[in-house]
């Protein structure tokens, strides 16, 4: 081939690359309707002859690509090779939306890359004289631009023909002459500043923002587009303001989906596509090719910042990016790369203006269309078209099809006039005040946050509740542990007993008395006895470690302290529950002052300074919880019934069985500790006790899989909550019981921070097609009772449906507060904006809104996690951790286990290297926390890895290998006993070496593991 060869310029090595990603689409091709009028006629004939010429003489036209090798193909110029042009007769289908829908199935039509010319021309008969011609060129050698010159330049060809004329001379300048300039450029100081602009902006590289979060290269192109043309009145808005601020539309526009995008992924960087023309000269301007530049534009949110100042800021870097915007996309990347190796793009939405309008020419008027191909590179692009002769505005969205719905869509179209009518209409507005949601989309969130109501005394304390119940049926029994029982009396003339041990005591409204007591029916007499008694019980594990009871004694200041061993504190008077017992004989009701709002208890939970915090709830509360559950698990209206408690009771998630079973008059079974951690002993549980309810956490609900075998297991209702509840392992459980059980039970997913009164919502699952597919996470349902849900952004507004923001609960679940932490109290319960005299709790939880009016969990929005169903502070541990006297540096993370669930493990940097030993560590913060808090693992550090903003990078954490590893030096197994529990423990903590010496806690395990 005798023709000289010619490389790709960036812009169309970036069109090589996707062609090549995505061989044999449309995403490649620029398609329209070239529209001729004329009172003459068009007459087909001149029409094609008029595009033949045109391909004569525009050089662009007839280049070619030739691929021998390599990364990427050549690119040549052929000498009048010929071409077909195609006719359609489109005069008898349909008028107008058969025109449409014919180009739009053209442009939707491949066009080969190689041994052919790169356009095809069609002329289309529309009417008897009248005919348009439809052109699809390929984007390696056009772009919008092109494509309004090859119009005008036909047209024009047409015009000489017509009237008798010979065609226009060749085209001058070549896009050969921008091949060379683009090299001319690569080796200049000008490309040098571009380059360093560029990379300057984007010292910190942003997550591309979208409407959903998804690997784009894993689907397909294949797109839709959704078009709105915007009302007049609004349209003569948006010229006003750009006039009179001296704006352009472009900027208007990218300012307004720069804030709608931060608002609805709450990242304060926001990248957007745009394009520019790279038309540096006039002969550029007027030549055909493939010029524009990929533009990512980064705005840095400050939602504290006026509309009005943003926008001028947007419109600034829009005029100081033209001066760099010939800086390739592609290099930039590259660039990137060199820093973080995993970047491929900056954004996944774009937008872009265009001006269209017929324009007269001689004796006709002319118009170039575009038609969408029904591909898209992008999540989402969008295209804002100003039509000047019909003085209209109109948007398209084209979007990718297996990613957004057309309703989506439409839905955020409205949004998107929401905030621009709001933002033309108060310009002095800051960011974080600008409204996203319609009136129409906001009536239905709020009348949704609330999604049912429930009646109920709230004067009632939860003694005086009870009293009525234990009157009602004083012989049917209420509490059994490991065949000890109490009776509805017995247990009420106990409580009333130590009731008066503990008034004497000093125990009355909002006094706390806390009960250290081993896990048994004893327990709910005592918390009976200090209700009954006016105080709040204070329940404390007697296991925690040696500084933490004493820390909770002191910081709740409790009077008393009850306990059923040889404990004594020498702060606090020790009472033991037998002697507190026989002190008094008299089973009557003790008087009370207590009322519906005196607090019912204080449970401590993990803190973020290092210090658990003390939660205060009232006895309303509690009886909110009650009624709620009530109304939400149907099961609870039944009578008779037995109720299973798992939940330790220092852990919140008692309170919900114990008072549930307690005000409804059913009998609690409490199960005892060692059975707890055990699958197959706990499902005997039921079995031998017939239990219709149960509460527990996700881990209880894996137990009960591993079981393998639920025959004679009756349950009704199985009450899951304190962390994310699998969808995946829920489905297992139930078809377990599908194939083993007599029947399946309704699975409750309940969700609640314990400030909210344990659970605040509830899903019930009554089978598997109440499961959605597409979600990882059992959702955590709808507001039981009187509760509230708000989702909100970090401004307080609310945010619609699909959208992540941050939970707040209002309504009678939200408790009173922390103990003694007033500023933390003022920070977390705040005033309910949406009703007057209320409030509301911000919970830290990232959760959006499903399309059924369920609620999805995310995950924490902080470092609080719940692990094993104990809500941990990762702060907390990192505190106690750093005070170990070797640690350097320590940051703690929750990474999933093999089997899905959450374990803590700690990266620690020594002060010296060698100083960190694994049993001094576990010493350290056994000393300090609970068991369940001490990380499962412990990774040694020389340093710990940064972000580009200098914040620790959790995900670079999360790629280091975690190895298994005791103190112990490894010894193997010496039989085929110990061969048989070496190869168990492999299996259930996911390593490879486990010697004889090891501890099994040391390796990673922990109680539901030790099953």
């Amino acid at each position: 081939m005798g023709n000289t060869c010619y490389p790709l310029t960036h812009a169309q090595r970036r069109i090589w690359y996707t062609e090549k990603f995505y061989p044999g689409t449309s995403v490649s091709n620029l398609s329209g309707f070239g529209k001729l009028k004329s009172a003459s006629g068009i007459d087909s004939g001149l029409l094609t002859e008029a595009i033949r010429q045109f391909v004569r003489t525009n050089e662009t036209m007839r280049f070619r690509l030739l691929f021998e090798g390599g990364d990427e193909p050549k690119q040549y110029i052929t000498e009048g090779e010929p071409f077909r042009i195609e006719y359609f007769d489109a005069s008898e289908i349909g008028g107008a939306d058969g025109v449409l829908k014919w180009g739009q199935a053209e442009a939707r039509r491949p066009l080969p890359l190689f041994e052919s010319p790169l356009f095809k021309f069609t002329v289309v008969r529309i009417s008897e004289g009248g005919n348009w011609f439809f052109p699809s060129v390929h984007h390696m050698i056009s772009d919008g631009i092109s494509m309004t010159i090859l119009g005008s330049r036909i047209t024009d060809i047409f015009l000489k023909l017509a009237k008798g004329e010979t065609g226009l001379e060749p085209v001058q300048s070549s896009f050969t002459e921008h091949i060379q300039s683009e090299l001319e450029y690569e080796n200049s100081k000008r490309f040098q500043k571009d380059k360093a602009y560029w990379n300057a902006q984007y010292e910190v590289i942003p997550e591309p923002v979208s409407l959903k979060a998804s690997d784009t290269y894993q689907i397909q192109l294949n797109a839709d587009r959704f078009s709105k043309e915007i009302s007049p009145v609004l349209y003569k808005k948006i010229q006003t303001y750009c006039k009179e601020h001296n704006i352009s539309v472009l900027s208007l526009f990218l300012s307004i989906l720069d804030i709608y995008m931060h608002r609805i992924t709450g990242q304060k960087d926001v990248v957007l596509g745009t394009f520019m023309g790279n038309r540096t000269n006039a002969k550029e301007k007027q030549m055909l090719g493939m010029f524009v530049s990929t533009i990512p534009m980064k705005a840095s949110i400050d939602v504290q910042q006026d509309f009005s100042a943003f926008v001028q800021e947007r419109m600034k870097d829009q005029l100081k990016i033209i001066r760099h915007q010939k800086y390739p996309y592609n290099l930039l990347i590259n660039d990137l790369r060199e820093r973080q190796p995993h970047v491929s793009k900056l954004f996944a939405v774009s937008l872009d203006y265009q001006v269209m309008q017929w324009q007269r020419k001689e004796t006709l008027t002319f118009l170039t269309e575009p038609i969408f191909s029904g591909s898209e590179v992008n999540d989402i692009s969008i295209h804002v078209k100003e039509r000047w002769d019909t003085g209209t505005l109109a948007i398209d969205f084209d979007y990718r099809e297996e990613l957004i719905t057309c309703e989506e869509m439409a839905v955020c179209y409205e949004r998107l006039m929401t905030l621009l009518e709001d933002a033309l209409l108060f310009p002095q507005k800051t960011i974080a005040e600008l409204e996203i949601v319609p009136a129409f989309e906001k009536e239905r969130l709020l009348k949704r946050a609330s999604s049912q109501t429930i009646a109920y005394d709230k004067n009632m304390t939860l003694h005086g509740l009870f009293e009525q119940k234990a009157a009602d049926h004083p012989e049917k029994t209420a509490v059994v542990y490991e065949g000890q029982k109490l009776s509805y009396r017995e247990l009420n003339e106990q409580s009333n007993r130590l009731a008066r041990a503990f008034r004497r005591r000093g125990i009355g409204p909002d006094a706390p008395a806390a009960i250290v007591m081993e896990r048994s029916e004893r327990v709910i007499t005592a918390m009976l006895g200090v209700l009954k008694a006016g105080g709040a019980y204070v329940p404390i594990d007697p296991g925690f470690p040696e500084e933490r009871i004493p820390f909770i004694l002191e910081d709740s200041k409790v009077k008393v302290v009850i306990t059923d061993s040889g404990l004594t504190f020498e702060t606090t008077e020790t009472v033991r529950f037998s002697e507190a017992l026989s002190e008094s004989l008299e089973n009557g009701h003790p008087s009370s002052e207590a009322g519906a709002g005196h607090l019912a208890y204080i449970i401590y939970t993990s803190g973020t300074t290092g210090r658990p915090k003390g939660v205060m709830i009232e006895h309303r509360q509690v009886h909110h919880l009650v009624r709620g559950l009530q109304q939400a698990v149907g099961a609870y209206d039944q009578d008779d019934l037995k109720l299973a408690l798992l939940a330790p009771f220092h852990f919140d998630a008692s309170v919900q069985q114990i008072f549930t079973s307690l005000l409804l008059g059913q009998t609690l079974y409490i199960v005892p500790k060692k059975t707890v951690s055990d699958g197959r002993a706990l499902s005997d549980y039921y079995r031998r006790h017939q239990i219709d309810v149960t509460d527990g956490t996700p881990a209880h609900l894996q137990l009960l899989s591993a079981a393998d075998d639920l025959s004679g297991v009756k349950l009704r209702h199985m009450l899951v909550g304190g962390e994310a509840l699998s969808r995946v392992a829920t489905e297992r459980l139930l078809q377990l019981f599908a194939e083993t059980a007599e029947s399946v039970p309704d699975v409750t997913n309940v969700y609640g921070p314990t400030e909210t009164c344990v659970d605040a919502s509830s899903f019930t699952m009554t089978n598997h097609a109440d499961l959605q597919a597409d979600t990882a996470y059992v959702p955590i349902g709808r507001p039981i009772g009187n509760n509230r849900f708000y989702i909100l952004d970090e401004g307080g507004a609310l945010l619609p449906d699909g959208v992540e923001g941050e939970l707040y609960i209002a309504g009678d679940g939200v408790g009173r507060g922390y103990l003694n932490l007033p500023d933390m109290t003022a920070d977390k319960f705040l005033e309910d904006p949406f009703v007057p005299g209320g409030f509301m709790y911000r919970t830290g939880d990232a959760v959006r809104w499903l399309p059924d009016g369920t609620v999805d969990f995310i995950g924490r929005k902080d470092d609080q996690v719940k692990i094993r169903g104990y809500r941990i502070e990762l702060g907390e541990i990192e505190s106690v951790l750093q005070g170990a006297p070797a640690v350097g540096k320590a940051v703690v993370l929750a990474r999933p286990e093999t089997g899905g669930s959450l374990e803590v493990c700690a990266y620690v940097v020594p002060k010296q290297s060698g100083e960190i030993h694994l049993q001094g560590l576990r010493e350290h913060l056994s000393k300090h926390l609970p068991d369940y808090m001490i990380p499962s693992h412990f990774v040694e550090l020389d340093e710990i890895p940064l972000t580009g903003s200098g914040k620790v990078d959790r995900k670079a954490l999360l790629c280091h290998e975690v190895s298994v590893s005791g103190t112990a030096e490894y010894a193997a197994p010496r039989n085929e006993y110990e061969e048989k529990m070496v190869g168990i423990w492999q299996e259930v903590l996911g390593t490879e070496q486990v010697g004889i010496h090891d501890q099994f806690f040391e390796l990673g395990g922990h109680s539901l593991k030790a099953m």
